[in-house]
């Protein structure tokens, strides 16, 4: 009797204690899977980008230059005195800054792919407010020669930190650039809705997007070509135009200007008698202009001879006449001038 409650007391030891095991199994469980849930939750849910704003600046293909610009918004309910970021593709001369200057940063992962900065903000950020961040860097090693040496392929991902509402880029192409065409190729632009525009003598093509997942990797690419050419040639073909124009319009004038004199002398020759002539040359002779009396005495022309060969003058524009007290003052005219000339 005694042997048999021992074996049912040692069965039902076994069998709490197997019973306590798989409780506190499936309570580890259930705490592993909310911190798990915890940590999904906080990586996806701790920041909105509401405008992540990519430029690309194509100086030529050994010089790209990016600016990246974030308006960041903590959707944690406590405040955050840093922010991780990443950043795509290989680069380099990375600047940090926000609207008052420089910030501390540190690269925590890098590698030929991608960047992870960690950016120590100015003043803490308080929960449901945001904040703007600027990225700097080059690129290095991300345009390629595509079958001709002219032609190139610029390629680019975009990561995505966190949730983001809106997300524009652009590419600006190098000067005398311009998009690739050919048959042969497909997608010379991708993805195919952009816009294209110029910035001065520089084609840029832009894309915008809305509502994109973390950790999504939008892909940006363009074929370019690159116009060719010597320093001269392009020179000749850009100033050659404005320089004929300019040579053209100053022969034109003086064309004008001769044709116009050559008109005014034939003009008085017909129609100005010989003592006409000697009072214009002699008002040119003394200045351009003399008394009238005094003119009388010069020519040896009595007054009425004098006055009425004026009086024609003054008609024909040569001269102007103007009353100073009891003189009068004759004066040459430009046309006059001309004539004489």
């Amino acid at each position: 009797m005694v042997l048999k409650n021992t074996d049912e007391c040692k069965n039902s030891i076994v069998f709490i204690i197997i019973l306590l095991l798989t409780l506190s199994i499936q309570t580890t469980n259930a705490g592993i899977s909310d911190y798990s849930h915890d940590l999904q939750t906080n990586s996806v849910d701790s920041f909105i980008i509401k405008t992540h704003k990519v430029n690309i600046n194509i100086l030529s293909i050994t010089n790209v230059s990016v600016t990246e610009i974030f308006d960041i918004e903590n959707k944690q309910n406590f405040s955050i005195s840093s922010i991780n970021l990443w950043l795509n593709q290989s680069c380099s001369d990375i600047n940090v800054r926000d609207g008052l200057g420089d910030l501390v940063f540190d690269i925590l992962i890098q590698t030929d792919f991608y960047h992870l900065l960690s950016i120590q903000l100015r003043t803490s950020l308080l929960s449901n407010r945001s904040t703007i961040i600027y990225i700097y860097y080059n690129l290095e090693n991300s345009i390629m020669s595509v079958k001709n040496p002219n032609h190139s392929r610029f390629e680019f991902f975009s990561i995505i930190s966190y949730d983001t509402i809106n997300h524009d880029l652009t590419i600006k192409l190098p000067k005398k650039s311009f998009v690739l065409e050919s048959e042969d190729i497909v997608d010379i632009i991708y993805p195919a809705d952009y816009f294209q525009y110029l910035v001065g003598q520089r084609i840029a093509i832009s894309w915008s997007s809305s509502n994109l997942v973390s950790c999504e990797n939008p892909y940006f690419r363009v074929r370019f070509e690159q116009q060719t050419g010597n320093k001269i040639t392009i020179w000749f073909s850009i100033f050659g135009p404005i320089l004929g124009i300019g040579v053209g319009i100053i022969f034109t004038l003086w064309i004008m200007r001769r044709r116009e004199r050559k008109a005014v002398k034939e003009i008085g020759t017909v129609f100005l008698n010989e003592s006409q002539k000697i009072l214009l040359k002699n008002i040119y002779e003394s200045g351009g202009k003399i008394i009238q009396r005094e003119l009388s005495r010069k020519t040896g022309f009595t007054r009425s001879k004098t006055s009425r060969n004026l009086i024609s003058l003054e008609q024909q524009g040569m001269v102007r006449r103007e009353r100073w007290g009891r003189n009068t003052i004759i004066y040459i005219t430009k046309t006059g001038e001309k004539v004489i000339e």
